[in-house]
């Protein structure tokens, strides 16, 4: 697990009060709705309000709170709050910690992050952030692996209970995306909606089993006293439904035959029937998915994936490493002349993938990156150590280097990094992202302006890495157009995404300025600035400081490069013409722009208007992607 390390701020620490520790942690989480409680009776936190609604990230209503009842606790709302809490528990025969390890495993280590231990010692609650609305209930995600929907607060002493000691830094950390995957969004499945919806097979109410299912609950499911009274109520019903019966049915049968019987104890009708559509609503089953009917029911035939014509296609999305930025399973381009921070601004998304920290405000799927340095090795030590000392990270990080150039236009080099790869993913889970810096390097010997070579050197990088995994290349300029890529036309028709970088001056610090020049079956990324920040590492045994830099995202518009005199009548009517052709998130074709330039004739010739559109594009008036173009910020 990674761990992040930020200093606790005094009020976070355990001997702080419960009211304190509330207020602390909306300061570091103001998004998070918190709700009080008086104390833990009956195997439930008893609120002293209706926290479903009345749950508040307002300090002064919390402050309010701890003032009218002296004494209480607070608990997260985590339904109606950004964050999700993962509850692997370790009692009755459930070992969660046991499945969390196995899901780890296969999926790569959770990072460290904001959790407490519960006061048995044998449970911990891990909090994340998550802006997505997850499924909750016990065993979520496997057994003994729940997620709650309300936690007492880390750090907490709950009357009754004990102390929720406190564990990791005062932060929540990034939900990893396959915890989300596994447990289903909330949207999926709406409350109720599926009450009644029986497996192949089965008939919903067929008397033979409610007769059953009405002497199981008269003879042999289990009584109930008040400690446990709401649990055994939701795992009778659930036992019920799943001799196929409906909500009402089960119902009738809870409150007339089970409800009834002398060793239950006296149970309010609402609240059971609140148990018994939370029985419903949580399972993760249809109705008698367990009967022989259903076990034994015919095989569906899969459906035949033959689709006439396009809208009945079905809708894909792109997938991202980073949000709008990388694809997930593509192949990115950085390109840039020497000494514009391309490999600096590598080492960032490499380090911000391995950590799962945002990379400009964009959420990153979390995983472990590959570097492969055919240039520029001595220089990565104290890039790596720089990032880690500015971002405060203290633990090591699944970010792999080698300093050895491939030839991926190769078969042997293409076998060798397959290696690499596979020894990475058995330690830490699926490879996230490879960096290959710089294309030039590690081409082999083939030629780069060649359409076979480059072509057999993409299907050998593809290779590499099993079509998986986000891949990213570092490469120049052309000689003779700097605003291109250098190379065979074979790689800018291979790559999902192109990128450039130029230096610029911040007015305090050199810096580089991002701008996409091609995004594959999506729109085009928004400019990006960074500004370089002196990381100082020590003194070597020499005696001389030795230091690098890491990047900091500025403002995009504070470093804009503008022409050297102010645009034209001409190059203004290109633009409004391009805004008035435009469709949202497309942009306007190229052809459409050009005509419309020239039969307004504020262009003679047709050549002479695709110039003037390759010169704003130069600018960064307007964005380019293929055949598309659309105004900044339009």
């Amino acid at each position: 697990m990674v761990d992040v390390t930020v200093p606790l701020p005094v009020q976070m620490q355990a001997t702080a009060n419960n009211l304190q520790i509330a207020l602390a942690f909306l300061k570091w989480h103001p998004q998070a709705r918190l709700f009080p409680c008086s104390r833990y009776e009956d195997g439930q936190h008893k609120a002293l309000v209706k926290w479903s609604q009345a749950s508040s990230s307002d300090t002064t209503q919390v402050r309010a709170w701890g003032q009218q009842h002296p004494g209480c606790y607070f608990c997260l709302d985590a339904v109606r709050s950004p964050y999700t809490v993962l509850d692997p528990d370790d009692k009755t025969g459930r070992d969660g910690n046991a499945t969390l390890a196995a899901l780890e495993a296969q999926h790569g280590a959770l990072p460290s992050t904001l959790g407490s231990k519960t006061p048995s010692g044998k449970g911990r609650h891990l909090l994340f952030r998550c802006s997505q609305k997850l499924k909750t209930g016990a065993d979520r995600l496997g057994v003994g692996l729940d997620i709650p929907v309300m936690v007492p607060l880390p750090g907490q002493y709950v009357p009754g209970k004990g102390l929720y000691a406190l564990t990791g830094g005062p932060q929540c950390t990034k939900l990893p995306r396959w915890v989300a995957e596994l447990a289903g969004r909330a949207s999926d499945k709406k409350a109720g909606e599926n009450l009644n919806v029986p497996a192949p097979g089965v008939i919903v109410d067929n008397e033979p089993r409610v007769i059953e299912a009405m002497l199981y609950a008269l003879h042999n499911a289990p009584g109930v006293s008040a400690g446990r009274r709401d649990r055994t109520a939701f795992d009778v019903a659930q036992t019920i439904r799943d001799f196929g019966l409906s909500f009402q049915t089960t119902l009738r049968i809870m409150r007339d035959v089970w409800a009834a019987r002398p060793d239950v104890e006296i149970i309010d009708q609402q609240n059971l029937a609140d148990k018994v559509r939370s029985a419903y609503t949580y399972s993760r089953s249809r109705l008698g998915e367990k009967l022989p009917e259903a076990v034994f029911a015919p095989i569906p035939v899969p459906p035949l994936e033959l689709y006439e014509d396009a809208d009945e296609l079905p809708s894909t999305g792109p997938s991202w490493l980073v949000e709008d930025y990388i694809p997930r399973t593509g192949v990115t381009l950085l390109f840039g002349e020497s000494n514009v921070f391309k490999s600096f601004l590598a080492i960032d998304l490499a380090y911000r993938v391995a950590a799962g920290l945002p990379w400009c405000g964009q959420d990153v799927v979390q995983g472990p990156a590959l570097y492969i340095a055919g240039e520029g090795a001595s220089g990565l030590r104290a890039r790596g150590l720089a990032w880690k000392r500015h971002h405060a990270v203290k633990e090591k990080l699944p970010v792999f280097f080698r300093t050895i150039p491939a030839a991926f236009g190769q078969p042997q080099s293409v076998a060798e990094i397959k290696r690499f790869v596979q020894v990475i993913e058995e330690r830490r889970g699926p490879l996230a992202l490879l960096i290959v810096d710089t294309l030039a390097a590690n081409f082999g010997a083939g030629d780069e302006s060649s359409n076979r070579d480059m072509g057999m050197f993409l299907s050998g990088l593809n290779e590499a890495t099993g079509h998986r995994g986000a891949r990213l290349l570092i490469h120049h300029s052309g000689q003779k157009e700097r605003e291109r890529e250098r190379g065979a036309y074979a790689l800018r028709a291979g790559l999902d995404a192109i990128y450039q970088l130029k230096r610029v001056e911040t007015g305090k610090a050199p810096g580089c300025f991002l701008r996409c020049d091609k995004m594959r079956d999506s729109e085009f990324s928004e400019p990006r600035a960074f500004s370089t920040v002196w990381v100082p590492l020590g003194y070597d045994a020499g005696g001389k400081l030795v230091a690098s830099i890491v990047l900091e995202e500025i403002p995009a518009s504070s470093v804009a490069v503008v022409p050297a005199k102010p645009l034209t009548e001409k190059q203004v009517a290109i633009l409004d013409a391009i805004r008035a052709q435009s469709v949202p998130g497309q942009g306007a074709a190229i052809e459409d722009v050009v005509k419309a330039v020239v039969d307004l004739k504020a262009y003679s010739r047709a050549e002479k208007a695709k110039q003037a559109i390759k010169y704003l594009a130069d600018h960064r008036h307007i964005l380019m992607n293929g055949e598309r173009i659309r105004c900044v910020g339009f």
